[in-house]
């Protein structure tokens, strides 16, 4: 009687040892799921027709199709999901430790990924067959003077008045370009330049004056960023010049997406769109003209006839 007591017992406990197992997986394969689905969902249903349903059904059926669908995956090759995961877990332990690509880099990207299908910044037209030489810039480069001291005194001034908090680990360059391109923006004054004559105010006069035309923003902004560390292009356009910051790549350019929408000018930004171009070597680049008071504001009618590198 006893023996037959112990052999139930030992079977009890396995079999909790076995649901608790498949448990395990059923919860493993619905968090995975869920990861895949979301972002594959937000790209599909851009591609379905609008229906004239109160309910969409059709966005619903779809995101019920693509989940099971991945659940199904998931729990016929559970045996391949987890040597995958074994394998993403040391690759990211490496990484992480040599400081390279590690879990937070990860769950920044993934969250940028899937923030910029939601909100989807416009990309504009890539005008590269309509470049021309860009009128006077020799006087430009002249007037950016990036390393001057009150240029970088007034930098770094602007750097530590705004967004401190955000100015930690992966945001730290980007809040500080953000930080100067608000303290020029909020007090940016436009004024004509004489009539009959292009003139262009030097950065460290324009850092006193806070005042000017397109131009002398442009020289400004610039310099200031550069001044930081960051790196910048002018776009002129038949009427209007301003300058774009370089971001990088896609991944970076939905990090900064989130960074300025979320935490940064959310009441700047509220609905509207971030504008960009993307240059020929698949490279992103954001509009910091004065028009908004926030980054990646649209851009002011004009063809545009060339761009000035700035190094």
């Amino acid at each position: 009687m006893t023996k037959n007591k112990t052999e139930k017992k030992k079977k009890e406990i396995k079999n909790f040892f076995e649901s608790m197992k498949n448990g395990g997986n059923w919860l493993l394969s619905i968090v995975l799921s869920l990861l895949l689905t979301v972002p594959l969902f937000i790209l599909l249903h851009r591609l379905l027709p609008n229906s004239a349903w109160d309910i969409p059904f059709d966005r619903i059926a779809l995101a019920i199709a693509l989940f099971s669908l991945f659940v199904f995956i998931f729990r016929k090759i559970q045996m391949v999901v987890y040597i995958v995961i074994c394998l993403l877990v040391i690759i990211l332990s490496i990484t992480t430790a040599a400081g390279s690509y590690g879990i937070d880099d990860m769950c920044r990207d993934y969250r940028g990924l899937v923030y910029g299908l939601v909100h989807d910044p416009e990309p504009v037209e890539d005008f590269a067959e309509q470049m021309k030489p860009f009128p006077n810039k020799v006087a430009i480069k002249r007037a950016i003077e990036f390393d001057n001291p009150t240029v970088k005194q007034y930098a770094n001034t602007a750097v530590r008045k705004h967004f401190i908090d955000e100015q930690k680990g992966e945001n730290r360059k980007f809040a500080q370009y953000c930080a100067v391109f608000k303290e020029i923006n909020s007090n940016w004054l436009y004024i004509n330049d004489p009539k009959s004559r292009e003139y262009f105010a030097t950065a460290s006069e324009s850092v006193t004056n806070l005042s000017g035309d397109c131009d002398d923003h442009s020289i400004l902004m610039a310099a200031c960023i550069m001044s930081i560390g960051g790196t910048v292009r002018l776009v002129r356009t038949e009427n209007h010049i301003y300058p774009e910051l370089f971001v990088g790549s896609k991944a970076d350019l939905d990090n900064l997406h989130y960074l300025i929408r979320e935490k940064l000018f959310k009441e700047e930004c509220n609905e509207k769109k971030l504008f960009y171009h993307v240059d020929r070597k698949n490279q992103y680049w954001l509009n910091l003209d004065y028009t908004e008071h926030y980054p990646g504001g649209e851009f002011m009618p004009g063809i545009i006839i060339g761009t000035l590198e700035l190094k």
